[in-house]
């Protein structure tokens, strides 16, 4: 609920266009998860998560996996 209501003030009351998380997947649950990936999606605002390990899909998220010689791989 937190991190929600920092998005809407970031998005409604700055010219920030991009939010980076770092490793949030740790704190949150799979459906607390999944509430942030829906509301994101009605703010005007991208976000980033950077995450330490693959993550499960949740939703339609697009996973981009950088590996240790900086080869992409794209999960959709």
């Amino acid at each position: 609920e937190k991190l929600i209501n920092y998005i809407n003030v970031i998005s409604e009351y700055t010219l920030v266009k991009l939010i980076i998380f770092v490793n949030v997947r740790n704190f949150l649950t799979q459906e607390e998860m999944k509430e942030l990936i829906k509301h994101i999606g009605y703010c005007k605002i991208n976000i980033v998560f950077l995450e330490s390990i693959q993550p499960k899909r949740v939703m339609d998220e697009k996973i981009l996996i950088i590996d240790n010689d900086l080869c992409e791989i794209i999960i959709e």
